[in-house]
């Protein structure tokens, strides 16, 4: 019998440049953490396991949409 858990952190950043005006128009980052677990009864079975990097891009994803004015959401 046996127990584990690990910490798991994802973190992804972007930058907004003006093409036209060259210029940086904004910076913006996101960043997940989660806690996974497992269990052993004999074999180790992973019961939970942080998804932080589809919702690091996710939210990374919401930011820019804002930023260029079309996601409200």
């Amino acid at each position: 019998m046996g127990f584990a858990w690990w910490n798991r952190k994802s973190g992804i950043g972007a930058e907004i440049f003006d093409l036209t005006g060259k210029s940086l128009e904004g910076k913006l980052a996101a960043e997940a953490k989660g806690t996974g677990v497992m269990p052993a009864f004999g074999l180790p079975i992973p019961l939970y396991v942080p998804a932080t990097d589809s919702a690091v891009c996710r939210e990374t994803a919401r930011h820019l949409l804002q930023a260029i004015g079309i996601g409200a959401r």
